[in-house]
């Protein structure tokens, strides 16, 4: 409920003034505001009154809305925030594109302004209303090692830090069902692999998962291309496990690759297929 100022009696009703929350919006250098905010900022019930308050402020331009239960400043002075702001503002300084959407963002694959993004931020999994058409969700996947980000412009969405090429590539090879699927993470690193240095793969395997390193020296190894030998050592000497490739499908009996200890259980034509190079996109 709404705090009572002092030197006003228990018996008399608190009226909501805007003009002081008109104020505080104004002076504030948020660049978004929830209801929740809103009402900290007005001291006033969320549910009951909030809704009623932020109407009339967008009548007198004080907010603009940006998505279901989102606000930004209606100053010129203020410029509206982008979908990126606003994935960053909720997820925290560190957040970044990751998964199917870093994959989007590299490969040009035309705007993302609908549908779901995927964040690796410091909140919670929990999806958020970026417009009224887009909503982002983290997906930290309880993974803590340190990812390589760059600073991409993305149709759609405005700049945004994005996890770099060799660390979405890994995700991939974690989680291929946030990326649609171990065959378009193969083809990604297909298109990718050649501006990979031998010393970033060496240095990325000492802080990455050992599983996602043996899917991708095994994938690189397809590629043509010859692995420093040290990326092998800095892992797999610990461990003789073979690792399915795909890790949603079950594992294939007697299907094996020896060098990375990689239980092949896809279908080897469609592997084959999809780092081949470009074609079709995958679903």
């Amino acid at each position: 409920m709404a705090r009572r100022p002092r030197g006003v009696p228990a018996s008399r009703s608190y009226v909501f003034r805007r003009e002081p929350l008109a104020e505080a919006i104004r002076a504030s250098n948020k660049a978004c505001f929830t209801h929740a905010e809103l009402a900290e900022l007005a001291r006033m019930d969320t549910r009951e009154r909030a809704p009623a308050a932020v109407r009339q402020l967008i009548e007198q331009g004080v907010l603009v809305r940006l998505a279901q239960g989102l606000y930004g400043h209606g100053s010129p002075n203020k410029p509206v925030p982008s979908p990126a702001d606003i994935i960053q503002w909720r997820f925290g300084a560190n957040s970044h594109l990751a998964f199917d959407s870093a994959m989007q963002a590299h490969g040009r694959e035309g705007p993302i302004s609908s549908g779901t993004v995927f964040v690796r931020g410091e909140s919670s999994p929990k999806a958020f209303a970026v417009t009224d058409s887009l909503d982002a969700i983290s997906l930290a996947m309880g993974s803590r090692w340190e990812h390589g980000v760059v600073r991409v412009q993305v149709d759609g969405l405005g700049e945004i830090w994005v996890s770099d090429t060799l660390c979405t590539a890994l995700d991939g090879l974690q989680s291929p069902q946030h990326c649609g699927g171990i065959l378009r993470v193969a083809r990604f690193v297909a298109a990718h692999q050649a501006s990979w240095s031998d010393a970033q793969l060496v240095e990325v395997a000492r802080r990455a998962p050992q599983f996602c390193i043996q899917r991708l020296g095994y994938l690189v190894k397809l590629c043509g291309r010859d692995v420093p030998a040290s990326l092998r050592l800095n892992k797999l000497e610990r461990d003789r496990r073979a690792l399915v490739l795909d890790a949603n499908a079950p594992r294939v009996n007697g299907d094996a690759d020896r060098l990375w200890r990689i239980n092949v259980n896809v279908n080897r034509n469609q592997l084959a297929a999809a780092l081949a190079g470009p074609g079709p996109a995958l679903p």
